[in-house]
């Protein structure tokens, strides 16, 4: 096992702890909808004017309430991010150093036992994680440069073909 594998995950919470959470977070959110609909009633009923301002404070309160309600239960009741593949980011980056630091998602596929779309989704996230910049070629392919995290690579792209960054 690599030392990233011997760790326990940090910031992840139990299951049943966020289900709990979220029932509680919709509870709250029914109760304070519940207060805001009665200020409203009793607002357009108008009973008396002296009431207005502590009506209007009641929705504001009980609205605000009602939408940490729902932002507490969309937050615990969503699935739980998964957890980064870190044997095939290593596989990536080794495949990366040994070709040159410009990968295909083709050779991503070939070399790492992958599909195509899994390729093209790791080779994506390390993107997006700072690891890869992408290159399109004059020809429309994309090569994923790591020249940034591995600088043993420097070889230019096949065929002489200059490569242009994507924004």
């Amino acid at each position: 096992m690599t030392p990233n594998q011997l760790q326990k995950p940090t910031g992840s919470v139990p299951a049943v702890f966020r289900f709990g959470c979220g029932i509680l977070g919709i509870g709250l959110a029914l109760f304070s909808l519940f207060f805001v609909v009665a200020a409203f009633s009793d607002l357009v009923i108008n009973r008396d004017p002296k009431e207005v301002g502590v009506l209007v404070g009641m929705i504001v309160l009980f609205g605000g309430l009602a939408a940490a309600g729902v932002f507490a239960a969309w937050k615990f009741m969503r699935a739980a991010p998964a957890r980064p593949n870190v044997d095939l980011e290593n596989s990536i980056l080794q495949l990366a150093e040994a070709k040159g630091c410009k990968l295909t998602v083709g050779m991503v596929a070939l070399h790492c036992r992958l599909g195509v779309e899994e390729s093209r989704a790791a080779l994506e996230r390390m993107v997006l994680q700072g690891a890869a910049t992408p290159l399109v070629e004059d020809d429309g392919g994309i090569i994923y440069d790591f020249s940034d995290l591995l600088p043993s690579g420097g070889s230019a792209p096949e065929g002489g073909q200059r490569p242009i960054s994507l924004p």
